[in-house]
């Protein structure tokens, strides 16, 4: 079987130079092009970019696996966890700019679930950021991507997940074909300044897409990389992996990506196109988030506004075809077009798609989606950036959303406590008190609370500030320190 590269770094640079939405030169601080010997094996290829910095890795357990036809190609004919280990320089809060673990596959062809049959052990292919420090051991996971198969449904798809304290994983999955053909990249960025990460991929020819993006834990950093072979690989001879390159760099090389701008400080939503090129037919677009943090009555869409310039709309996005609304929710945002030949993003355009009262639910969570469809069944997923605050999500407990916590965020807070809040969304009810989305302003989030305000005050400054908080603000505090035996008490009983 031959494998190849999707192409050579040189046509890369040009075509970055000379092709909208084509990849884009950037800084690397780790390589691997796999352009070895064959028959190498991982611990042995070279880092062109920081010789001598080579993978650590266990060839009792990545078996049947190495350069082939200048792609790093696993054949691995066992079921044990496979790990590889390599150190670089630690990405932390100080570092300043995201850094980006990129992976560019010639293809694959997963056969059956593994030798046995079973389905109780797919293959995984995974990269991700380790906490650990070593770069040759650990399993303390800040963020990571992975090719995997399904357990129901023995498909193959792209996934992202993150470990730890304060950490979320990505609740949207890509299904990938079983017989990759084509050039595959998928990229994995991590930002300790933001404490988020987010999954890219670019399938072929296709448009680049975002999976979507989550928080680390902020107790954990990006302090060396694991790549993971779990699992079988060898159920016949014609099942394989070939990775034509791994990569750390400075900036996502997939530049052909919608934008959908969140700002913080207002609310207001955008979509931007920053691909590099018109796009053209525009169908349909939803926003979607899980904890309802979509403002319906801020929401400016297309329809009435945008499209066909007769009126009402303005044409700027469609002006010969109507739009209507399919779904107007706290949980989605969605419109399409009614008839016609579609709309058009001009490059660089942005859409605002809130007016002056913005139209996201301001939290801690950032969670929004965005998806485009286009003429031809064209998907794309967008990026989403929010932006405001200094940078910074919202601290929970800032309940007015000005960057600190005061006595004004306690009113906030006291002013929901057991008020009932189930005609609410989750994002609804956290601006009433719930700071742990659990559908009560209680106790709980009374805890929550005083831990945030004395986190960002000092110790002993939550009871001066209860102090001098005028009614109701005392009697509630005297309440809620009376109840709290009783409640743990009870907490205890039930645990």
């Amino acid at each position: 079987m031959t494998h190849w590269k999707s192409t050579s770094a040189t046509l890369l640079t040009a075509l970055a130079l000379v092709l909208p939405g084509a990849v884009a030169a950037a800084i690397d601080f780790e390589s691997f092009e796999f352009n070895d010997s064959d028959f190498t094996e991982l611990g042995d290829a070279e880092n062109s970019t920081n010789s001598g910095n080579q993978w650590s890795t266990d060839i009792n357990l990545l078996t049947d696996s190495f350069v082939l036809d200048d792609s790093f190609t696993v054949y691995k004919y066992s079921d044990v966890f496979a790990p590889s280990y390599l150190q670089i320089d630690n990405i932390t809060a100080t570092t300043g700019a995201p850094r980006y673990i990129v992976v560019e596959m010639a293809g694959w062809d997963f056969r059956g679930p593994d030798v046995s049959g079973e389905t109780a052990n797919p293959e995984q292919i995974r990269f991700g950021f380790l906490n650990d420090d070593t770069g040759v051991d650990g399993a303390a996971v800040t963020a990571q991507m992975q090719i995997t198969r399904d357990i129901a449904t023995e498909g193959i798809q792209l996934e992202g997940s993150a470990l730890g304290g304060g950490s979320t994983s990505l609740g949207n999955v890509a299904q990938l074909e079983t017989v990759q053909s084509q050039p595959f990249t998928m990229v994995l960025e991590l930002d300790k300044t933001t404490d988020t990460y987010e999954v890219f991929y670019k399938n072929g020819s296709g448009p680049s897409q975002s999976l979507g993006s989550g928080q680390v834990a902020p107790s954990r950093d990006g302090n060396s990389i694991r790549f993971v072979a779990n699992n079988n690989f060898g159920s016949d001879l014609e099942e394989f992996f070939a990775i034509d390159r791994i990569a750390l760099t400075d900036s996502n090389p997939l530049t052909d990506l919608v934008t959908l701008e969140v700002d913080r400080d207002t609310g207001v939503v955008k979509l931007i196109n920053t691909t590099g090129e018109e796009l053209t037919g525009l169908e349909s677009y939803s926003l979607t988030s899980s904890i309802g943090a979509l403002d319906t009555e801020g929401w400016m869409p297309i329809a009435g506004n945008y499209d066909a310039a007769a009126g009402p709309g303005d044409g700027t996005v469609d002006a010969d075809d109507p739009w209507s609304i399919d779904e107007a929710t706290t949980s989605e945002l969605s419109e399409s077009l009614v008839s016609g030949d579609g709309g058009a993003l001009g490059l660089g355009q942005e859409v605002v798609l809130s007016d002056t009262g913005g139209s996201w639910i301001k939290s801690p969570i950032e969670d929004l989606r965005a998806q485009l469809m286009f003429a031809g069944g064209v998907v794309r997923n967008a990026t989403v950036e929010f932006v405001g605050n200094g940078g910074e999500r919202f601290e929970v407990g800032d309940l007015n959303f000005d960057g600190e916590i005061t006595a004004d965020d306690w009113t906030a807070f006291i002013a929901g406590y057991e008020a009932d809040l189930s005609a609410f969304s989750p994002a609804q009810a956290y601006q009433l008190g719930d700071l742990n989305y659990g559908g009560v302003n209680s106790f709980v989030d009374f805890t929550l609370f005083k831990e945030a305000f004395e986190a960002a005050n000092g110790a002993g400054s939550f009871a001066q500030m209860v102090a001098g908080v005028p009614e109701p603000g005392s009697a509630t505090i005297l309440a809620l320190a009376l109840s709290a035996p009783a409640l743990l008490r009870r907490r205890s009983r039930l645990s």
